[in-house]
């Protein structure tokens, strides 16, 4: 994704990839958004179950980093791309 299309002033964009996420380093911030994929033992196949999981990665992990887990948003589908804010369909949940 194009810097332009995340929540915070960035000149650059790094991509990385799991099986499960794909990550976006910023020059700040790393947006982690999970794979649209269901395996035996995780199914991540539609946004409501990636939402979920999001949120508990989110819970889970900030009792131990709440310095790095900041939270949750969603990333939308509009006439230009992808982007962390419009109001286009929603495609995922970033961590």
């Amino acid at each position: 994704m194009k810097p332009e299309a995340y929540p915070l002033v960035t000149r650059t964009v790094e991509f990385l990839q799991t099986y499960i996420s794909w990550l976006f380093l910023t020059d700040t911030h790393v947006f982690k958004l999970k794979k649209p994929v269901q395996f035996g033992f995780l199914d991540f196949s539609t946004v409501e179950k990636r939402r979920f999981y999001c949120h508990e990665e989110l819970r889970l992990n900030r009792r131990l980093s709440p310095d790095i887990y900041e939270g949750v948003i969603e990333l939308h589908q509009t006439v230009t791309g992808a982007a962390f804010h419009g109001t286009g369909t929603v495609m995922t949940m970033p961590l």
